[in-house]
């Protein structure tokens, strides 16, 4: 017998003065904080997501930064869609989850559905994993600076020129809280089966619980 599961999808609303690329990113950072706070400490949580419109990114995809209004984000929006779907397995934990509230600043740029419980029969299902790419250059910065025992500056001076490579994945722009630092949050699909396990990071992503697809 497959699990009850609720949800509510928040859908990112085309501006001419914002992209969809920095709605969602700022949709992301205010889920993110809400998990984290609902975790409590554990870096698990019971809430997971779906992105809908996830799509494989082009390489033209790849050199946009989705934080800046473009005319390829306009016409196509991000390769990783404009809507988040937010899956739970009981209906209270989403509406402790409180996500009106949270989204309160940015009901202009976004449309919330209520609480709703999945009636329809699901025959799809895939897991949403986070992925980081090994070239980021302050965690090579931090490599260098552990193997070597090279102080801050110089570990910084030998990567002065680097660019990093970036992962064709889709992703959100995001900041961390800790660190102020913007970053892509890349993010990988793949189908899956359904399973009893039910457990996400602070990101509502997951390596093996699988969400509906539909």
């Amino acid at each position: 017998m497959n699990p009850t599961y609720y949800y509510q999808e928040v859908t990112c609303l085309p501006d001419h003065e914002i992209s969809i690329g920095f709605v969602l990113g700022k949709v992301m950072d205010e889920i993110h904080l809400a998990l984290v706070e609902s975790a409590a400490g554990t870096q698990d949580c019971r809430i997971g997501l779906s992105f809908p419109e996830y799509r494989e990114a082009s390489q033209e995809d790849v050199m946009t930064d989705a934080s800046q209004k473009t005319t390829h984000d306009e016409l196509q929006g991000p390769p990783i869609g404009s809507k988040i779907r937010v899956f739970a397995r009981s209906d209270d934990d989403l509406l402790q989850l409180n996500l009106s509230n949270r989204l309160s600043r940015l009901l202009d740029y976004v449309h919330l559905t209520s609480v709703r419980k999945l009636e329809r029969k699901i025959n799809r299902y895939a897991v949403y994993k986070r992925c980081q790419t090994k070239s980021s250059r302050d965690r090579l910065i931090r490599r260098q600076m552990k193997r070597k025992g090279l102080d801050q500056a110089t570990a910084q001076a030998e990567y002065a020129t680097f660019k990093p490579r970036y992962s064709q994945l889709p992703y959100v722009n995001m900041r961390s809280h800790s660190t102020a630092q913007r970053f892509r949050l890349y993010i990988e699909r793949s189908m899956a089966e359904a399973g009893e396990d039910w457990c996400f990071s602070t990101y509502g992503l997951s390596g093996t619980t699988a969400v509906p697809e539909f």
